[in-house]
């Protein structure tokens, strides 16, 4: 009897506020944007190494890329880490198939980080690639995460194409 006592009034309690949250809200914004190669930097701890035929692996290179979103609090310049894990291919031109992957990192003028994140790229014959990029905010942005689907086509255009949602408050799987 007190079982259903307590589960009438939970219920009238449930009626009588019908605006309260049932569970953390998430709120989503698309993003796209465009992420251009700058410079590539090899840096004293960066090692490279073949083995099997035309296998090149690649630690700790730095790459700089200057992207501009539809959101403009991701925009600016980050540096990436490069690992290669590729083979080669000389015939009729130079391009590779492996995975490429790395940390992500947007400073701002003083020095604080302000995203960070990684990306994981596969490369496809002839020149192109596509893979995914996450990125967690820092300082203003703490609690902030985008999360990209990119591609792009190196014969084109040394770029990286991005598109996909930020996350203002908890999201799936970050």
């Amino acid at each position: 009897m007190k079982k259903r006592i307590f589960t009438i009034l939970l219920l009238s309690i449930l009626l009588l506020f019908p605006g309260l949250p049932s569970a953390a809200q998430t709120t989503e914004n698309p993003i796209t944007g465009v992420c251009h190669f700058l410079e590539e930097i090899q840096p004293p701890e960066m090692t490279a190494w073949r083995t099997g035929v035309n296998e090149l692996h690649i630690r700790d290179k730095l790459l700089t890329m200057m992207c501009d979103f539809s959101d403009d609090r991701l925009d600016g310049f980050y540096q990436t880490g490069v690992n290669w894990d590729v083979r080669e291919f000389y015939d009729p031109f130079y391009y590779v198939i492996g995975q490429d992957y790395g940390l992500m990192l947007q400073m701002d003028d003083d020095g604080n980080a302000i995203w960070h994140g990684s990306r994981d790229i596969s490369y496809t014959p002839p020149r192109a690639f596509s893979g995914k990029v996450i990125l967690s905010g820092c300082g203003a942005y703490a609690g902030l995460t985008a999360r990209f689907d990119v591609w792009g086509d190196l014969e084109i255009a040394s770029l990286m194409q991005l598109a996909g949602r930020m996350y203002e408050g908890p999201s799936e799987g970050s």
